[in-house]
């Protein structure tokens, strides 16, 4: 049976403060090049790259939720666990968040849409049950990790640990796989919500919180060895990421997929991928952090990476507010299609350095700080 006090490192991680700010950045990525396209018409060369290109920022989700398991391990697997202290403190400190959020969005979008009193309540149960809009699908199945963290927790103590990652990975495909050749064709109307709408289920993801659970249990084992192969890793990342754009092309052309379909995050290549570009993260984090404990970085830089973190949930929580400002000024805007994506970079920055702002306000101002995941109930 595995130690009771597996491998935890002793000292703060700043390299996982960084992982943070790199996730972040890149799944506010992929929600700005979506707006960015969605104002572009689909027959231009502009639309049809940022579709191909689409795949290539498929890991933001999945390494925000490899991050999520590596940091619950890390803090949790070694010491005592207290089950209900466990779920209360977690619980409660994003779900006050996402309520309140959820209420801001769908009031403000009842509001542009002239909605009945009616109308309203019965969308913001909807949303508030199911976290189906305004990008809550993390927030929904993170709750489920948090409720399921002891079981993993248990599994991790009970059994040999290459061989859960082992298992869990052969799960990941299965399902992957069952995602993306066998659901197309498949009336799903009638099954339950959970499975039906899949991107919100945690076994959708299990494989990188149970991975982020490994690295945090053997840490100082794992992390040598993907510095030694960094450069190998940042080969890979180039490679994997030029043949996602192949695999978008295969899944419209061949197997004849929608474009949703084709650019799918839930595609067994995406996992590898998904794999290979947080190891090489990780590689950059753990750079980052030897640069900060030698003084090699301005104190500016590393504060900004410092608060990023902290204030990474709630930048996710509060993007939509900056997206549907950058929606609402396509809108109203008539600029080529090859301009438009010439400025996905600027745009990108401007619409990152603003989610900070905002995310940062909240954070410093008390009676708000809980918009950005910072619960006064938490403890």
């Amino acid at each position: 049976m595995p130690s009771e006090n597996a491998e935890k490192p002793k000292k703060y991680l700043y390299e996982v403060d960084l992982l943070r700010v790199l996730f972040i950045f890149s799944v506010i990525a992929t929600h700005v090049t979506t707006k960015i396209n969605e104002a572009i018409p689909n027959d231009t060369f502009a639309s049809q790259y940022l579709f191909a290109t689409h795949m290539t920022l498929h890991f933001s989700r999945l390494g925000f939720m490899f991050v999520s398991g590596l940091v619950i391990f890390l803090n949790y697997y070694a010491k005592k666990l207290e089950i209900w202290r466990f779920w209360r403190k977690r619980f409660f400190g994003i779900i006050w968040a996402y309520l309140l959020w959820i209420l801001i969005y769908t009031s403000i979008q009842a509001a542009i849409q002239n909605a009945t009193a009616a109308e309203f309540w019965q969308t913001l149960t909807k949303n508030w049950l199911y976290g189906d809009d305004f990008y809550m699908y993390y927030v929904i199945v993170t709750l489920q990790f948090y409720l399921v963290f002891p079981a993993l927790r248990w599994l991790f103590k009970r059994f040999k640990h290459d061989r859960l990652v082992a298992v869990s990975l052969a799960v990941q495909l299965i399902t992957l796989t069952v995602i993306k050749y066998v659901i197309p064709n498949v009336d799903t109307s009638h099954w339950l919500w959970w499975f039906r709408e899949y991107g919100y289920n945690f076994l959708t993801y299990q494989f990188y919180f149970v991975l982020g659970g490994y690295v945090a249990i053997h840490y100082h084992q794992v992390m040598p060895k993907l510095m030694l192969y960094r450069r190998q890793l940042t080969v890979a990342v180039g490679v994997l990421g030029a043949l996602t754009i192949a695999v978008f092309g295969i899944n419209r052309s061949i197997l004849d997929r929608t474009i949703d379909q084709a650019q799918n995050v839930h595609q067994p290549f995406v996992l590898f991928y998904a794999v290979v570009v947080i190891a090489w993260a990780m590689t950059i984090g753990m750079r980052y952090a030897q640069a900060r404990e030698t003084n090699a970085l301005p104190k500016w830089v590393v504060s900004a990476v410092a608060f990023g973190s902290k204030i990474s949930f709630g930048m996710y929580l509060s993007q939509t507010v900056i997206l549907t400002a950058l929606s609402a000024l396509l809108s109203r805007i008539s600029v080529d299609s090859g301009l438009l994506l010439a400025t996905v970079p600027v745009s990108l920055l401007v619409v990152f350095g603003l989610t900070y702002l905002l995310s940062g306000v909240l954070y410093r101002t008390p009676k708000l700080s809980v918009l950005a995941g910072k619960s006064p109930w938490r403890s």
